[in-house]
C-alpha cells in the first residue's frame, strides 16, 4: 500500500469509530430511556425476529431506499419497521420519530398490527456493527452501523420473550 492509500484507509477507519460510537451511544441512550435488556441478534425470537428477518429481506430484494444524507462516509444507519421501505440518517431518523411520537401509529405493533389503547407499544432496537472492506483492487468500502428499531404490544413481546434467559 501506498503512503496516500495509508492514510486514506486510516481516515476510513477512524469515520467508522466514530460512526460505531454514535451508534452505541443510540443504543445505550435508548435502553436508559426505554429500558429492556440487551440482546444478540441470534437472541431475538418469535415476533421480535420476525421483524429483524423482514429488513433482510427487503435489504436483499432491494427494497430499501436510502435517505440522501446516508453518502459515501460511514455513518448510523436507522431503518424502523413502522417505515420499511427507508433507511434513515440520524437527522431524518430523529425528525420521523418526533412526528411518530403520540399519535396512532406510534401504538400499532410492528407484528401484528394491534393498536394499543393502553399505552405505547414496547420500543425495541438492536444495533448491527460497522464494517470495512478491503476490495482486492484496494478500494476501501465502510457503512454503519445499522440500527433497526421497532414497536410490539404486550402479546407480541410477550411471545418474543418466551424462553430468554438473559
Amino acid at each position: 500500500m501506498s503512503g496516500k492509500s495509508d492514510a486514506a484507509f486510516t481516515a476510513i477507519v477512524d469515520q467508522t469509530i466514530a460512526a460505531a460510537e454514535a451508534g452505541a451511544g443510540f443504543m445505550a441512550g435508548f435502553q436508559a430511556v426505554k429500558g429492556g435488556t440487551m440482546r444478540g441478534f441470534s437472541e431475538l425470537r418469535g415476533p421480535q425476529g420476525h421483524v429483524v428477518a423482514e429488513y433482510d429481506l427487503r435489504a436483499a430484494r432491494g427494497e430499501i431506499e436510502p435517505c440522501p444524507h446516508l453518502g459515501r462516509s460511514p455513518q448510523p444507519m436507522y431503518w424502523s419497521a413502522h417505515e420499511p421501505g427507508r433507511l434513515c440518517c440520524a437527522r431524518c431518523h430523529d425528525r420521523a420519530q418526533s412526528a411518530l411520537a403520540g399519535t396512532e401509529e406510534d401504538r400499532r405493533c410492528d407484528f401484528c398490527g394491534r393498536v394499543e389503547e393502553a399505552g405505547q407499544v414496547y420500543a425495541s432496537a438492536a444495533s448491527r456493527a460497522a464494517v470495512v472492506v478491503r476490495a482486492p483492487d484496494g478500494r476501501v468500502t465502510a457503512a454503519g452501523p445499522l440500527i433497526l428499531r421497532w414497536g410490539l404490544c404486550r402479546a407480541c413481546n410477550a411471545s418474543s420473550s418466551e424462553g430468554y434467559r438473559g
